[in-house]
């Protein structure tokens, strides 16, 4: 009885508790929305992911796959910057990097509270 009445009052706080949520990533001093980075994971499934029935990738979620697109960072000026997505079979994004200059530089979540 004690153990319920405990799991219901958390249950009944956690609708009101702020949760925390990927928002995107900070790519060499600039913020990459998720949004951006999953129109792209999106729209270039197909090419990214061999489409075969057999594919392992479709059966293990461990696995990843990776798209890379062209993106401008306005404070660099390097035509060939790219940035890199790996994402599992889910179209969970797992890293992102990005190449600038010839170099590889990896991005970090941004996490933010959300009511």
């Amino acid at each position: 009885m004690k153990i319920s009445m405990v799991a219901s009052i958390i249950a009944f706080l956690s609708n009101f508790m702020p949760t925390l949520a990927l928002d995107g990533y900070r790519c060499v001093e600039q913020n990459i929305s998720r949004e951006i980075l999953m129109r792209e994971v999106n729209q270039s499934y197909g090419e990214a992911v061999e489409q075969d029935p057999g594919n392992a990738f479709f059966r293990d979620s461990t696995l990843s796959a990776n798209l890379e697109f062209s993106f401008t960072f306005p404070s660099y000026n390097d035509p060939n910057s790219t940035i890199k997505v790996f994402f599992n079979n889910r179209k969970q994004i797992l890293r992102v990097q990005t190449f600038l200059f010839g170099q590889i530089h990896d991005c970090h979540e941004i996490a933010k509270w959300h009511a």
